[in-house]
């Protein structure tokens, strides 16, 4: 059965690893600890350990060989009739089950048990609704369109299982709006102040400071759910934000990485030139870019920049810290990826 590590979670406070994995309608999370093992299988954990606490490393052969015990375990447990489509709801709330590995003297085998877990190891995604932060942004007032999670369809991928990866690019059952869906994690002050300047940016455009053409992405409407019992609470678990067609998928379709392609060097003067007006119309209107960098420019399928998050916060090297979410953090980011991409430019000219 196909399946997928996504995450793991070491600490410094002990010796134990978690393990995530995901399969098609079910997750798994895999718990290793010295406790439940004998000293012999202890000794080969702690160096497979100590590898994955190098942050440096590639940890990918590690955590695969750390789960191959629990594979017979995991494809036993896991759902065999999911079918298509699948919702948000789908890939946000599939079966879980907490595996652990275990061993005793003279066994030479890793026995997986099943734990009986009545919570997930992990919190409840997005942010609670009724969290003051959140009250105070009056979204009801303002926001286009609301959905739960059931009204959004994931898209079909030949490449990848939809609920084996992030969501990305999804669609609104009611109206087939193509969006991107940003999912919120259980922090909430970036997206706090993503939402704070969306909300400038729509009233910029409405009151006609800003184009509407302009090449920015912007909020199309937000994911909530209710959750039940033992909690009862709604939260807000995601945006849906306007779709631009990358000119590749991932974080290889931002300027960051397109930038390196040996035809970018055609259009680095018209992506400066570009940033500059758009970040210009931005600070007119009384907006702020915010962690401004080439990982947060898209390029589009016909080679124009987008600039993407405005969740604030800043990134060594292009917005110091004491401008993160200014005027003046955004214009020496932008003199700085102008500076970038002449040298990208400079270099494959004298290649």
């Amino acid at each position: 059965m196909e399946f997928r590590i996504t995450s793991h979670r070491t600490s410094v406070h002990d010796d134990d690893c978690l393990i995530v994995v995901r399969y098609v309608g079910a997750i798994f999370y895999l718990q290793w600890s010295p406790g439940d093992l004998d000293s012999a299988h202890t000794q080969d954990y702690l160096t497979h350990l100590r590898e994955l606490r190098d942050e440096e490393g590639n940890h990918n052969g590690r955590l695969a060989e750390l789960a191959l015990p629990f594979e017979a375990l995991m494809n036993q447990l896991a759902p065999t009739s999911v079918q298509a489509p699948f919702s948000l709801h789908d890939y946000l709330y599939p079966q879980w089950f907490v595996l652990k590995a275990t061993a005793i003297e003279d066994n030479r085998n890793i026995e997986p048990v099943r734990v009986n877990e009545t919570e997930s190891p992990f919190c409840r995604p997005g942010v609670a609704l009724h969290s003051k932060q959140m009250r105070e942004l009056d979204l009801k007032s303002w926001v286009p369109k609301w959905y739960s999670s059931h009204e959004i369809e994931l898209l079909a991928d030949g490449e990848r299982h939809p609920l084996l990866y992030s969501p990305s690019k999804v669609i609104t059952k009611e109206s087939q709006t193509e969006c991107f869906f940003k999912g919120l994690g259980a922090g909430c002050k970036g997206t706090i102040h993503e939402l704070v300047t969306f909300r400038a940016i729509d009233n910029a455009i409405n009151r006609g400071a800003l184009p509407s053409d302009i090449r920015i992405c912007r909020l199309y409407g937000l994911v909530f759910d209710t959750f039940g019992p033992p909690h009862p609470e709604k939260r807000l678990v995601g945006m849906l934000l306007n779709y631009i067609n990358p000119k590749q998928r991932g974080i290889l379709g931002t300027l960051q990485c397109v930038a390196y392609d040996k035809h970018s060097h055609e259009h680095s003067r018209r992506w400066a030139h570009d940033l500059t007006e758009m970040v210009a119309a931005l600070h007119r209107a009384g907006c702020v870019w915010g962690d401004a960098k080439p990982e947060n420019v898209l390029i589009d399928n016909n080679d124009d920049v987008w600039l993407i998050d405005f969740g604030g916060g800043y990134t060594h090297g292009w917005v110091d810290e004491e401008r993160q979410c200014t005027k003046e953090g955004d214009l020496g980011a932008l003199e700085k990826i102008r500076q970038w991409l002449e040298r990208l430019e400079t270099n494959c000219q004298t290649v």
